[in-house]
Order: C-alpha cells, then structure tokens, then sequence
C-alpha cells in the first residue's frame, strides 16, 4: 500500500502558526473589548470619596481595579461604587470610570438629568424616583432587608435602657422632611413624631431635647457615630429598625452611555443578586447585618 497522510496527522506549520497566532488573537480580541468599553461618568457623594478614591475625580479606572483594590468602603455611597463596579464585571464589561463628587442627591439628580453624569453610586428608594427623568435599574437593596437604628445624644435615657425594655411609641422621633420613608416608620412605631428642614437642625433639636431619636444608618464595625462638631449621636445598642421598600440606581436617559449603562448593569446586578454577593459586600462594609447576627427588629409595613 502506497504511503498515505492519516487524517490525523498535523502540518508543523498549521501548529507552529496556531502557537504564535493563538496568544495574539486573543490580545486582539481583549484589546476590541477595551476599546468597545466606554468611560463612565458616576456621581458619587463628596463625603464618601475616601483619599484612595480621589485619584480618579482626575483621571479614569477600570471597574476591575475598583472591584479588586477598593477593600475597605466608608460608608454606603462607597459600598455601592463597588457593587456597581461588579455588577458591570459581572455581566462581561469592564468600563473605565471618573468619578464627580456632589453635595447632596438634588445634584446627583440634576447631573443624571441634563446628561453630565451617566449614573449615581447612591441607591435611591423606588418610590422617590422619577421615573420619566431617569432610569431606576434592577433594586440591589430588596424589601426587608435596609435597616437603620435610633439614634440619641449619649446622656438620653435610652443609652441606659436595656433593649428588651425599649418602647419607642413612648418617645419622640425627628426626622429630616424629605427622608419619607424615615418618617413613614416613626409614625408606625409612635404618634410622636417631628420633621426637620435639615440634618443640622436634628442636632439642634436633640441636643435641646426637643426631640428623642432619630433614625441613621449604624456602621457596624465601629466608629458608629455622628458629630456636627458639638453635638454627637450614638446609637441605642441591639435595636434596629426595618424600613420596608426597594433601593435602586438611577441612570441617565439622556446621557452618552445611558443605554449602555443601563443595559449592563441591569445584567451584572441580576447575576450578583443570585450569588449573593450584593449582600455580602454590605455586609462586609458593615451597612447591614449577617443575618447571623442576634438583633431586635422594630418592624413597620410600608
């Protein structure tokens, strides 16, 4: 039988060339990807750009260096920069991001609206989003599970109260006038109840003893205070309250990457919320409780 080539045997070139070519389509194709990524512009509260963040207010960063390398997030605001930022990992993209740092949620909101910004890092309560100025994305915050505890100055009676013994419907609770879910909860639990033009004058008030408590949310891996520079607040230990309702995202309709945003977030949050991990970095940042943790639950249906 003459010498015949079996189906299975290879040309040297074929496999020399698929050796050198193989690394280098696939740089090529990490390298399409990168530059199919579009550079985010994400608000984020003043207060929570923490000194490793204020770098990138200048220049821009890969969501998967925040995923990565942003371990120890301050406070909420913070937390959620990185649960965006696996989010968009999570549904396959790696978008670059600059960070604007605003005063207050008013002008988070005014960004998002005229197409400046393509998104907040700050959850919002559904009902408090205008849904014809911008998009809500899917709630990364679910019915039952955002909790904040009273809060008193440090000589009010209930810092010395056992939590068992503690009946709030006895106790007068203020709350700024826009925080309506705050308020909503207080005046389930009591008739008591006062409204606030501002966060400074609920220091004035319960520094005067005008008022009782207030509802905050409670760091739980300490340093669990406020202070306005006078006055502090500390919680009241082993109570924590339910305030019923879904927190979302919100994103641009009119800005350069708002559809894009919207559609890859959406996904990435999705995906997260099946492993659990949109829970577990609040809990690892300390803005809500293992679920393991003993606690009493002042509970009011919103």
């Amino acid at each position: 039988m003459r010498n015949m080539k079996s189906r299975n045997s290879y040309n040297p070139l074929t496999i020399l060339s698929t050796f050198l070519l193989g690394p280098l389509l696939l740089c090529l194709s990490d390298l399409n990807l990168a530059q199919n990524q579009p550079v985010l512009a994400i608000t984020v509260h003043q207060n929570s750009i923490q000194e490793e963040l204020k770098q990138w207010q200048q220049r821009p960063v890969s969501c998967q260096y925040i995923a990565e390398n942003f371990n120890s997030p301050k406070d909420r605001g913070a937390a959620e920069l990185k649960i965006i930022c696996h989010a968009f990992i999570a549904s396959g993209s790696n978008p670059e991001i600059i960070l604007i740092g605003v005063p207050n949620h008013v002008r988070s909101l005014f960004l998002l609206e005229v197409g400046k910004a393509d998104l907040a890092a700050e959850s919002v309560w559904l009902e408090e989003i205008n849904l014809n100025k911008v998009w809500a994305s899917k709630a990364v915050i679910t019915h039952g599970e955002f909790e904040k505890a009273p809060y008193t100055t440090p000589s009010h009676p209930l810092q010395s109260t056992k939590a068992e013994n503690i009946n709030l419907s006895n106790y007068q609770g203020v709350a700024v006038r826009t925080w309506t879910h705050d308020l909503y909860t207080m005046t389930q639990l009591s008739d008591q109840v006062a409204s606030a033009v501002d966060f400074d004058s609920i220091y004035r008030m319960l520094e005067a003893g005008r008022s009782d408590y207030t509802f905050l949310e409670s760091h739980h891996h300490g340093n669990d205070f406020f202070s306005n520079g006078k006055t502090q607040l500390v919680p009241v230990e082993g109570v924590y309250v339910v305030l019923e309702g879904t927190r979302h995202m919100t994103i641009s309709k009119s800005s350069k990457h708002g559809v894009w945003a919207r559609k890859h977030l959406n996904q990435g949050i999705n995906k997260l919320a099946k492993t659990g991990k949109i829970r577990e970095i609040y809990e690892q940042s300390g803005f809500l409780h293992s679920k393991k943790d003993p606690k009493r639950l002042l509970e009011a249906s919103y």
